[in-house]
């Protein structure tokens, strides 16, 4: 989680090579490491962590099919599971906050693009800003990011 505060990716890279555990929270603040790297804007990190939870080949060509038949079933897909992935970009650490209420809270447009094409949910509603879309919207240096 550290090194994902302070922007390491090559730290953030060997730990996941040694299997580290990404999904764990603090347990004073409840925050992930993915809020960790979101909060500073370190997209690379962000990337990293995330990186378990995303296929890196479209799911009709990790299987080949079996045959040329149109009978056939489709392809099994396999080490993708886009509701664990939704679970851990969305998860919410204390106050209810998200890693795309920080990335939006500190203008990290990069990050809150990165976390909004994981699929972020933007009515994710804290206990002190709103939500994500008001965050983005209100933060008058997001503006040029929008209208993109």
């Amino acid at each position: 989680m550290q090194a994902c505060r302070y922007g390491h990716w090559e730290v953030v890279q060997t730990l996941l090579l040694f299997k580290a555990t990404v999904t764990r929270a603090d347990y004073l603040s409840g925050r992930t490491a993915l809020h960790f790297a979101a909060v500073n804007g370190h997209t690379r990190c962000i990337r990293l962590v995330v990186a378990d939870f995303v296929p890196s080949a479209p799911y009709h060509m990790s299987t080949p099919p079996a045959s040329g038949n149109k009978d056939d079933p489709p392809p099994v897909r396999r080490g993708f599971d886009l509701n664990a992935l939704a679970k851990f970009v969305n998860r919410a650490a204390d106050g209810g906050i998200t890693a795309l209420h920080m990335a939006a809270l500190n203008g990290h447009f990069d990050c809150v693009q990165l976390l909004l094409d994981l699929n972020a949910n933007v009515s994710a509603i804290t206990f002190h800003y709103g939500t994500s879309m008001d965050l983005i919207v209100h933060e008058s240096y997001l503006e040029p990011f929008l209208l993109d």
